[in-house]
């Protein structure tokens, strides 16, 4: 018995939301009848009178454009005051000013001399560390000289040498 019902119950909603569904493409909206008229077919007079007899198909496009709408918030405050003014635009930066590199992404972990030639190790964030030499190439980067004391870098979007000193963090 209490399966039957739920039976009955579960197609009672099913008709109820189909017929809803079909109830909300029945009704266009005002601003889509002229889209409407445009898009139909221009047909003979003999065949205008036929026309006028039909009633338009549902539009579901439509239904969901509204049903969208009706699901707005009906609660929501509401005021009278004009909405605030929108906030002022930032200016761009103008032409006149250089860009400049960001900051340097790479810390000094130590030196390497082998047969005359320096190597440096650098790491970058929380990769491993990685060991260049003058004329190596980095994302973004290229490595122009290492010296005693500092390595100097180039970066290649905006062609500017950054100095990284070794033993200091950037």
């Amino acid at each position: 018995m209490a399966a039957t019902r739920s039976l009955w119950l579960i197609a009672a909603l099913g008709l109820t939301l189909a017929a809803t569904w079909y109830a909300a493409g029945l009704e266009a909206p005002a601003d889509d009848a002229p889209v409407a008229q445009a898009r139909a077919p221009q047909r003979p007079a003999a065949h205008a009178a036929d026309a006028a007899a039909r009633p338009n198909p549902p539009n579901p496009p439509g239904a969901a454009s509204r049903m969208a709408q009706a699901s707005a918030n009906l609660f929501a405050p509401r005021s009278w005051q004009p909405p605030p003014a929108a906030p002022p635009v930032a200016p761009s930066p103008a032409a006149s000013e250089p860009l400049e590199a960001p900051p340097l992404p790479f810390k000094y972990a130590g030196r390497l001399e082998e047969a005359g030639a320096v190597a440096v190790f650098l790491t970058e964030g929380n990769q491993h560390p990685r060991l260049v030499r003058k004329g190596d190439q980095l994302p973004n980067y290229r490595v122009d000289d290492i010296t005693a004391e500092a390595m100097q870098l180039t970066y290649l979007p905006l062609n500017q040498t950054q100095r990284l000193p070794f033993g200091t963090d950037p």
